[in-house]
This record gives structure tokens, C-alpha cells and sequence, in this order.
């Protein structure tokens, strides 16, 4: 987290890779370069089963140490801006328990101080998540297996768009396609 700069990664897929570089492995490149790769994986409303992409979306988001949700079309708008915010609010919580480490010796974190000090640090925390400056980077699959989706995720992104410029802090919001 350079320069109190939270930086992201979210893809909103339907977990069905077919070509290019293992998406698991990108996506811990990232998080080594101190990007967090979160990941919603999109179902049709009417599916049922549950497809073999899903287990990769989760794939994805762990590699990336990021957050990962499987939500329906329908709920996808409510759903973008819920992982956004949970992700920032996680990846602030990993920086406060590194630095509560240095303090209080390496065998501390958040969850051994008493109620009263760990309310008092996520205030913080939820402050930070306000004020902290934000980039986000968009992936968005445009393979034929997301064509029905495309326009709810175009629904989604201004939503997230929207809320994301209601933060005090600055954002910086970039969105692109894949493939092609």
C-alpha cells in the first residue's frame, strides 16, 4: 500500500478461461506487487447447476488475496459495489494487524486486543476505507459465454462508478475488456 493507495483488481467473469496465461497465477503476480485480485463470478438467472467455472473464480480470488462471490445477473449491481468495499476494508485490516504486529510483537494481531481497543481500531479502519485513495482496475469478460450478462454488467459498473465518487478519498477507475 504505497502513498495510502488501495489498489485493485476486480474481473467479473464467468469463471470459463480457455486461452491465455493461468488466470490463479496472474493473479498472484498482482498481489505480490501489492494489487488485490477480487473476482465475481456471474450465473443466468435461470441456471441451476453450478459450472466448473465457479471453483476457479474462488481460485482466482485466493491467489489474488482478494474476496470472491458468485452472485446471479440479477444482483450483480448490489453485488460490484459490495466486493469493492469489502475488499478495501480487508485489505486495510491486513495493514493495520502488520502494523499492530511491529507494535505489540509478532504473536499480537487485531483479534487478541479486548472488544472496547478492536472497535476503536475499526473505526479507523472504516475511516481509512472512506478517505484512502482508490484505483481500480476493471476486467471484464466479453467471451460469448458473457454475452447475456453484458449489459447488466454495464448497469453494475456505473452503479459502482457512482458510489465509488460519493467517497471522500480520490478514485481512480479504469475498466477493460477481455478478449479482444
Amino acid at each position: 500500500m504505497k502513498n495510502g493507495t488501495l489498489k485493485q483488481i476486480l474481473l467479473l467473469t464467468d469463471g470459463c478461461s480457455n486461452k491465455g496465461e493461468d488466470p490463479s497465477a496472474t493473479a498472484a503476480l498482482a498481489y505480490q506487487q501489492g494489487i488485490t485480485v477480487n473476482v465475481i463470478g456471474i450465473l443466468e438467472d435461470d441456471q441451476t447447476e453450478s459450472p466448473d467455472g465457479l471453483q476457479e473464480v474462488e481460485d482466482i480470488a485466493l491467489s489474488g488475496g482478494g474476496v470472491s462471490q458468485i452472485v446471479y445477473s440479477s444482483s450483480l449491481s448490489q453485488t460490484v459495489q459490495m466486493v469493492t468495499r469489502q475488499a478495501m476494508t480487508q485489505t486495510l485490516q491486513g495493514f493495520v494487524n502488520k502494523e499492530l504486529r511491529q507494535i505489540l510483537g509478532s504473536d499480537k494481531s487485531l483479534e487478541d486486543l479486548d472488544p472496547e481497543k478492536r472497535g476503536e481500531i475499526m473505526e479507523v479502519v472504516e475511516d481509512m476505507g472512506e478517505t484512502s485513495d482508490l484505483e481500480v482496475l476493471v476486467l471484464v469478460d466479453t467471451s460469448a459465454s458473457m454475452h447475456s450478462n453484458l449489459p447488466t454488467v454495464k448497469e453494475a459498473l456505473i452503479d459502482l462508478s457512482i458510489s465509488l465518487n460519493s467517497r471522500i478519498g480520490r478514485n481512480r477507475f479504469s475498466i477493460y475488456s477481455f478478449p479482444g
